[in-house]
């Protein structure tokens, strides 16, 4: 099978803008020494030196883009099952993203949890107006091809001029596809893994 999609190349300014001065990267922040996709994370990674964070983006059942690598709930905090069956109000309140994680010796993290001990799910706009005011560059991993969650990230590109300091990158050609179509303004690239 041979899929060809053409679509026009974004502005050679916002490319050039986007890859001066980056030098290093945290993947999903800083995870091995704070609960991965969260902010704190991106905090931490920040003080490791980062000049770009990349997260992984899913949506809730009532369309709030929030930043999770798995589509379940079940290995990186304390619920389970689908990210797509809860609703934010119900991850606000009760989602722990560090119920799994395990801090190692040595590291102390100024950003420590909410009082009760959870580090709450961090949504898309969060980490977009933290990484805006610290200057940091952003890779959104998107690894779902929902239509719905495709349109929200073109409309956050808009929203906070994200054209120069933000890349969108999918295992789906498509979701490329129709990032482009959206704003072809908007970087982007295809994830590609050898099996």
């Amino acid at each position: 099978m041979f899929i060809y999609f053409r679509n026009p190349p974004a502005p050679a300014d916002n490319v050039s803008n986007f890859f001066h001065g980056f030098r290093l990267g945290g993947h999903r922040g800083s995870p091995l020494n704070a609960p991965e996709n969260t902010m704190v994370s991106f905090k931490q990674a920040l003080r490791e030196g980062v000049d770009l964070v990349e997260f992984d983006i899913g949506l809730t059942r009532d369309g709030v883009p929030v930043l999770m690598h798995d589509d379940t709930l079940d290995r990186t905090t304390n619920m389970s099952g689908l990210l797509r069956d809860h609703d934010f109000s119900e991850l606000a309140a009760e989602c722990n993203c560090a119920a799994s994680f395990r801090r190692p010796r040595g590291v102390d993290l100024p950003d420590e949890p909410q009082p009760d001990g959870r580090v709450p799910i961090c949504t898309l706009e969060d980490v977009v107006q933290w990484a805006k005011e610290k200057n940091v560059k952003m890779l959104f991993d998107v690894k779902d091809s929902d239509t719905e969650l495709v349109d929200k990230i073109g409309e956050v590109f808009e929203q906070y001029d994200l054209f120069d300091c933000a890349l969108v990158c999918s295992f789906y050609p498509w979701v490329i596809y129709r990032i482009k179509r959206q704003n072809n303004r908007i970087l982007t690239g295809v994830t590609w893994r050898r099996r």
